[in-house]
């Protein structure tokens, strides 16, 4: 009967894993799915500093709106025109990093949760 339960609760457990990867993203509303290739235009933020992880991609880059991301990101790929600033508040406020257009980055020691275009 112990055999049975084990594997039982490894088939939840997979289930619930399975269940977390596919819902979706909070708070990104113009965000899409992660793509292998981002788009020319398109900003991408990761979870990880050598751009892997869990993504966010804004396909318009980013906009003069302060927007919140739906996680907490340690890098980007910016593929759009636009530079701009990535905070660690949700609000664009406090301390920012400043990022020119066409431009990859981490930053392994910043913990940033929003962004807004610089120009």
């Amino acid at each position: 009967m112990r055999p049975h339960r084990i594997a039982l609760a490894a088939g939840l457990v997979s289930a619930v894993a399975l269940a977390l990867l596919n819902a979706p993203t909070a708070s990104a509303t113009n965000a899409t799915a992660a793509t292998a290739d981002p788009a020319p235009g398109s900003l991408t933020f990761y979870t990880e500093p050598d751009l892997t992880g869990t993504e966010a991609v804004y396909p318009g880059g980013p906009s003069d709106t302060c927007t919140e991301l739906p996680f907490v990101v340690h890098g980007h790929l910016n593929l759009s025109q636009r530079g701009f600033t990535v905070y660690e508040s949700t609000d664009c406020s406090g301390h920012g990093l400043t990022f020119p257009a066409n431009d990859l980055h981490s930053y392994q020691n910043h913990e940033m949760r929003s962004f807004r275009a610089t120009g």
